[in-house]
This record gives C-alpha cells, sequence and structure tokens, in this order.
C-alpha cells in the first residue's frame, strides 16, 4: 500500500486522508509550522534547491536501517568496553554529511558523508534557523520521553525485561561549503533496542567503517523482523540483517 506523506515536511506518512487530517488537527501542525519548515526554508536558501529538503528526508529512509544498525553494533561494543557507562543516554551516532547538487543521482546519493563517529552531545549547538533550540538537549528531552513510554509499556506487560535502552542517531546536513557549524540542518531519530541485541555479541568489524562504505557506495540494507520500534515504524530486530548486524548471544 502506498501511504500518503505530509506535502510540508515529507516526513510524516500516513495510511489514510483522515488519518492525516486528524494528526494534523492534532499535534503535527504545530510540530510541522514551527519546527520542519523552518530548517526545510533554510535548506533551500542555502542550496539554491527546492528540493533540497525532500531530498535529504529521502536520503534519511533510505539508509534509516544502516544507520540504526551501525548505531546498535557501537552501542553494544562501547557498553562492553565501558560496563559502567549509560551508552544510550550519553552518546549518538552523529554523521555530517555534504549536499551534492546534481539532480540527475539518486536519492541514496544525494549526500556525501563529511565525518561520521559516536560522540556525547555537548550543551549549546544550534542551528541558526532554530536559534532558541539547543539540538543535544531537545534531543535528550525527547530521548527520555520515548524510555519512559518503553519502561512503563514493560511494566504494563508485567512479563519478562526485554527493554535496554532507547538510542539515537543525528545527520547534520551542509547544504552550501564553507559554512559555520549553525548552518548545519539537524535530522535525529530514536529508536528502541531489546535486551536480545544489547546484550549480543558484535560479529562484524569496526561498524562506522562498514557504514560510510554503504553511504557512499548508496547500498541498501534490507531487513524487516514485523515488530514496530518506533512511532513511525520500523524493526526493532538486526541480527542477521547484514554484515552491520550484531549476533544472538552465545
Amino acid at each position: 500500500m502506498k501511504l500518503l506523506r505530509c506535502g510540508q515536511c515529507n516526513v510524516r506518512t500516513y495510511c489514510s486522508k483522515e488519518c492525516q487530517t486528524a494528526d494534523w488537527q492534532d499535534t503535527h501542525s504545530e510540530w510541522c509550522n514551527e519546527w520542519y519548515a523552518p530548517l526545510r526554508d533554510h535548506a533551500h536558501a542555502l542550496s539554491g534547491d527546492q528540493s533540497a529538503w525532500r531530498n535529504l528526508v529521502s536520503w534519511i529512509e533510505f539508509h534509516d536501517t544502516a544507520l540504526l544498525n551501525a548505531a546498535i553494533a557501537q552501542y553494544v561494543r562501547m557498553k562492553a568496553a565501558l560496563p559502567q557507562l549509560d551508552v544510550t543516554k550519553e552518546c549518538v551516532l552523529e554523521v555530517v554529511v555534504e549536499y551534492r547538487t546534481d539532480p540527475g543521482l539518486p536519492a541514496e546519493k544525494r549526500f556525501k558523508v563529511v565525518n561520521l563517529g559516536m560522540s556525547r552531545p555537548v550543551p549549546g549547538v544550534i542551528c541558526s534557523a532554530q536559534p532558541d533550540l539547543d539540538i543535544h538537549a531537545a534531543m535528550s528531552v525527547y530521548r527520555d520521553d520515548i524510555e519512559s513510554i518503553a519502561e512503563d509499556r514493560e511494566q504494563a506487560l508485567a512479563g519478562e525485561r526485554t527493554y535496554w535502552g532507547t538510542g539515537a542517531y543525528l545527520i547534520l546536513a551542509r547544504f552550501a561549503p564553507n559554512i559555520e557549524v549553525n548552518q548545519l540542518i539537524p535530522f535525529w531519530s530514536h529508536f528502541n533496542i531489546d535486551i536480545v541485541l544489547g546484550t549480543a555479541t558484535p560479529a562484524c568489524r569496526n561498524a562506522l567503517d562498514q557504514l560510510k562504505e554503504v553511504l557512499d557506495e548508496g547500498k541498501k540494507v534490507h531487513q524487516c523482523c514485523g515488530d514496530l520500534m518506533r512511532g513511525r515504524g520500523g524493526c526493532s530486530l538486526t541480527v542477521g540483517a547484514s554484515d552491520l548486524a550484531v549476533a544472538g548471544r552465545g
């Protein structure tokens, strides 16, 4: 089934016009107008391309599984090396990319990786399109909300613990050369990690090196376990999906 998509932000998808209307009246109009619209307009102004924001959303959607797999693999490795560190709370996968203006490129190759790595959020990082918003502070609040929902759900089920943590990746997109850091356009995504993955044994070489190769080459990482990991959908199991994944407990 082909989903409907918000024509303003291009991020939110819907199964029907009725659902889209209800969501717009509920909360999405505020998110769309106050958060996504300024970022979209800033991307368009910097690049001179009215498709720039849509191309960013398409690129992230295409590579979402690869980003998610790499982040989980790194969280697992970091936790094994630093068991005292709350890795999902303290660290995010951060990827800085640069827009390629060639309209002939497919969606998956419209951005070039400048650098990537696991980073510890620091206060005071802003985007000039949203000068009143501290990016990492906002991410932290959003993460805490998702974690609270996950923990409440687990308590309600009153079963064996399945929740390990809430991870995140942050994309910082450069839409013009030689611009300041506060001109980068942020886009983040959070995801829950179940305990099977959180206690897994890494079964791949450096996940970040592999991620860069996948992003540079525009490869698609396929997987689907049927579980919902977050509000907009997605798999919660990465075992065996690709060589970016982690293996089950041995």
